[in-house]
């Protein structure tokens, strides 16, 4: 089929790295958007029955999600309607990589009723990823805009080369490396009553919230939900925000917790500023919430955007941990008079000042305990 992509390699570094599964996901995914243009690509694992248990989507639509997924049951008895179930049922035997026939959805109340206002619907690539058991564990979905060009048969080989290194690089546990610090990731708000029920969210609060809480998008399940109904674990912060110091704004109850998404710490506070008395039981709280993830994992991703050689990439990656070029030179089995030359190519490449210009485009946060920034009223 002719010189095979260079995402393709740089794929295999990336799933090379052992870094966590989930956190792995936006770069690998990037990787293959590159490879294969498309409008979004959303990732689902799946559990052993074939119903959906998590998701990586970029640009979440609940309504779009929960009814593709097989959250309605009168969708998942109707043999017309798109469900993941069905689309697992439906591979053919074997270990090779399997493509998913994904039927046209124009008829489908999945397509009239959620796709089609969204904007969604149009040329589909699907494919089911494989564990070592040859199970399929992860099925992910490449969409392109409604009326554009299909994926050609020369695509769907593409995506087929690239199972492997997506397989190993969403299977690798990294619970034994050694991570150089974390990476401020993600961040958002919330605002709350004194029962903890949101009024407002900013930023990635309810994604972040629902990770803190463990809720994944098993049947039934909807993100949006938390804000009506807060988990215990917030509640109780509010209460405590509440009943610690009333009347002093600096006054907040804090906590973190380690999940497949990163480090998310949670800070609620009383919204009054300091000085003004929060009565306890009433008033606004904020709940600030930040996920850190391994540096590794932060750099990785943010090479994903970068227009870069597979060589190039590995240098970058290096240089983004911050490591000499004599360490970097026995990794990637060069010379130090040959990484310089390729680090002026990168910072040339990128406009950049530098080695500590490209430090800083990859990390691009502080290395310092976790700090969430103030919210400003």
């Amino acid at each position: 089929m002719g010189r095979k992509p260079e995402e393709l390699r740089q794929l295999a570094f990336l799933a090379s790295l052992g870094l966590p599964a989930r956190q792995a996901v936006p770069a690998l995914v990037a990787l293959v958007e590159r490879m294969l243009p498309c409008a979004f690509a959303n990732l689902f694992w799946m559990d052993h029955t074939g119903r959906a248990i998590d998701a990586w989507i970029a640009e979440v639509i609940p309504s779009a999600m929960d009814a593709f997924v097989g959250g309605q049951e009168d969708l998942r008895a109707d043999p017309r309607e798109p469900t993941l179930d069905k689309y697992l049922r439906a591979l053919p035997p074997g270990t090779a990589p399997s493509l998913l026939d994904h039927s046209d959805l124009r008829g489908t109340r999945v397509f009239n009723e959620v796709f089609r206002p969204y904007g969604i619907g149009g040329p589909v690539l699907a494919m089911a990823l494989r564990n070592a058991r040859q199970r399929p564990v992860v099925i992910l979905f490449l969409n392109r805009e409604p009326g554009a060009p299909p994926f050609t048969p020369h695509d769907q080989r593409l995506l087929q080369l690239a199972h492997d290194s997506l397989a190993r690089g969403l299977e690798l546990d990294a619970a034994d490396h050694g991570w150089a610090g974390e990476l401020l990731d993600s961040t958002g708000y919330l605002v709350l009553d004194r029962q903890g029920r949101t009024s407002l969210a900013t930023g990635d609060a309810t994604r972040l919230l629902a990770q803190f809480c463990g809720v994944s998008f098993a049947e039934g399940t909807r993100h949006l939900g938390l804000l009506e109904h807060p988990p215990a674990a917030l509640a109780g912060l509010v209460d405590r925000a509440a009943r610690q110091a009333p009347g002093l704004g600096e006054a907040y109850a804090a906590a973190e917790r380690d999940t497949p998404w990163g480090r998310i710490a949670i800070r609620v506070q009383p919204e009054a500023r300091t000085g003004h008395v929060t009565k306890p039981d009433g008033g606004r709280f904020v709940a600030a919430l930040e996920r850190r993830i391994p540096r590794q994992a932060a750099v990785a991703r943010r090479l994903a955007d970068l227009d870069l050689t597979p060589r190039e990439r590995e240098l970058s990656y290096f240089i983004g941990l911050g490591l000499p070029f004599d360490r970097i030179g026995e990794s990637m089995d060069l010379s130090t008079a040959t990484l310089r030359s390729y680090a002026k190519s990168i910072y040339a490449k990128l406009g950049l000042e530098g080695r500590g210009g490209l430090e800083a485009r990859l990390r691009g946060g502080s290395d310092a305990a976790p700090q969430i920034p103030a919210y400003q009223a």
